[in-house]
C-alpha cells in the first residue's frame, strides 16, 4: 500500500493529468503523462519552478513531496 502526505486529483476531462491540492507556497504542482515518461511541474509563488521527467507516476509524486510543503492533518 503506497501512502502519500500529497493529495491529488485527476483534473476533469484528462485522462493523464493530475494536480496537487493541497500544496502549499506554489501556485500548482502537476504530474503528466508524457511520451515515455511522467513530468512534474512546480511553479512556486516566488516566481521560480521546477520541472523534472520519471519513470512512474508515484515516482513523481514522491519527488513532489521532496520540493514542496504540503498541508496535512494527523489524527
Amino acid at each position: 500500500m503506497k501512502h502519500f502526505v500529497s493529495h491529488w486529483e485527476l483534473l476533469s476531462g484528462t485522462k493523464n493529468v493530475w494536480r496537487g491540492v493541497n500544496s502549499l507556497g506554489t501556485n500548482h504542482v502537476t504530474v503528466v503523462k508524457d511520451i515515455g515518461c511522467w513530468t512534474l511541474d512546480i511553479d512556486y509563488t516566488n516566481g521560480k519552478s521546477h520541472v523534472s521527467s520519471h519513470n512512474t507516476r508515484d515516482e513523481a509524486m514522491r519527488q513532489a513531496e521532496y520540493f514542496s510543503s504540503w498541508s496535512v492533518e494527523f489524527v
